[in-house]
């Protein structure tokens, strides 16, 4: 499973020993001079260096990689800049899947748990819709609804908003009690809401040569 790797700039020393909370983060691509629209993305716990993404987040439709991509994290009321030092997703363009790991340096220490799921169930789709969320708290937008796994998608019966591509689907318990995350919000598409699978052959491929690409 081919990635394109892409490094945007060299380690810097001062940035291996930042640490912070946030799970989940904003994401925006620069191509040339033009900044394209904020999405989302979020850690795992297995990942602690690693953001997940949609790969039409940080790259353009025929797979071509981005000049520059920054993250931000909301840490004490404040959007903090992460230090992003790669980026890796599938060959393919829009034929690929849409997924992608942006690598930085620092690590998060609330990454969420990952599961599969076995069936229906009930979700949340998290994200900064335009970059932007519930600010005043720090804490992202939440959109409750169903997901149906198949053939490494999810379907969603209810669309997150703009700005949450990229974003983790949640499994919650049936009294509202997050669980784990199962997938990667990717938006909308005329048949609907869509999400893929978080447990992924291809997004295991782009993480390791994200966090390969400089030693």
């Amino acid at each position: 499973m081919k990635s394109v790797v892409k490094v945007l700039r060299s380690p810097s020393a001062s940035a291996d020993s930042v640490a912070f909370e946030p799970p989940v983060v904003r994401v925006q691509a620069r191509f040339g001079n033009t900044w394209a629209a904020w999405g989302s993305g979020f850690f795992i716990g297995q990942w602690p260096s690693s953001i997940i993404t949609a790969r039409h987040v940080v790259a353009l439709p025929q797979g071509i990689a981005p000049s520059d991509v920054k993250a931000e994290a909301f840490i004490c009321g404040v959007w903090t800049k992460l230090e992003v030092v790669a980026i890796a997703f599938p060959e393919g363009g829009n034929a690929a899947p849409d997924v992608a790991i942006v690598r930085i340096q620092g690590t998060c220490t609330t990454g969420l748990q990952a599961a599969t799921m076995d069936g229906p169930c009930r979700v949340e789709i998290w994200g900064y819709p335009l970059g932007v969320g519930r600010t005043t708290s720090g804490l992202p937008a939440v959109v409750g609804t169903r997901a149906f796994p198949g053939a490494g998608q999810l379907r969603i019966e209810r669309p997150g908003r703009a700005g949450m591509s990229g974003g983790p689907v949640v499994a919650v318990s049936d009294a509202g009690s997050p669980l784990a995350a199962v997938g990667i919000y990717l938006g909308t598409s005329p048949n609907g809401a869509k999400a893929r699978v978080l447990i992924d052959d291809f997004l295991f491929a782009a993480k390791d040569a994200a966090m390969n690409a400089i030693a």
